[in-house]
């Protein structure tokens, strides 16, 4: 049991889940009192401080408190991410990596990026609690878009929430650990939206 894991991949997905804890954070409390839009800003950047991979989230949340009426930008978003789906790893890596980033975040881009894929290799390994990790992932993505569907008149700001982080879990579809990370905050998000509207 002691040598079954990896202590790198533990501690970093650890650190994510806590990074990842304070985007919700952010996202949550601003959705349900929008005078807490400064203060969730803070949340973000603490979270970005902790995993790097939250950064993303940051213009994700201007981009929804300037805009969260505009449930048609949001939906429009959305399907516009599925062609993201098709485009290749290496050409999601070479655009990132096309922003001039420092040399200890093109060096992470490459890791999460590259040929090494965290997901991946333990899926060559045999590991079967990651087919189940895969298995139950797909089919809780699945009934999100059912959902998605038989609610798609409601227009609400936490449906717009979802729709985004969705959509950001489109983007990194080709990178499979990157996937499924984000899709951590869009299954609490599913969940915030299914509790709250």
């Amino acid at each position: 049991l002691l040598i079954s894991f990896s202590p790198s991949g533990l501690f970093s997905g650890v650190r994510y889940l806590f990074a990842i804890s304070f985007v919700f954070i952010a996202f949550s409390n601003s959705l349900i009192e929008s005078d807490k839009f400064k203060k969730g800003i803070v949340f973000i950047v603490i979270g970005s401080l902790i995993h790097f991979s939250t950064i993303v989230f940051i213009p994700l949340y201007f981009l929804l408190f300037l805009f969260k009426n505009k449930h048609n930008l949001f939906l429009t978003l959305f399907f516009l991410s599925f062609v993201f789906v098709f485009i290749p790893r290496g050409v999601l890596m070479d655009n990132i990596l096309g922003f001039g980033l420092s040399e200890v975040l093109e060096s992470k881009t490459q890791s999460y990026l590259g040929e090494n894929d965290f997901t991946e290799q333990s899926l060559e390994q045999g590991n079967f609690n990651n087919y189940l990790k895969i298995v139950f992932q797909t089919i809780w993505v699945f009934i999100a878009y059912f959902y998605l569907i038989f609610k798609r008149k409601n227009k609400s700001i936490l449906k717009n929430a979802f729709l985004l982080i969705l959509t950001i879990c489109n983007v990194f579809y080709s990178a499979p650990t990157i996937y499924s990370r984000y899709l951590y905050l869009a299954l609490a998000f599913f969940i915030f939206w299914l509790i709250y509207d």
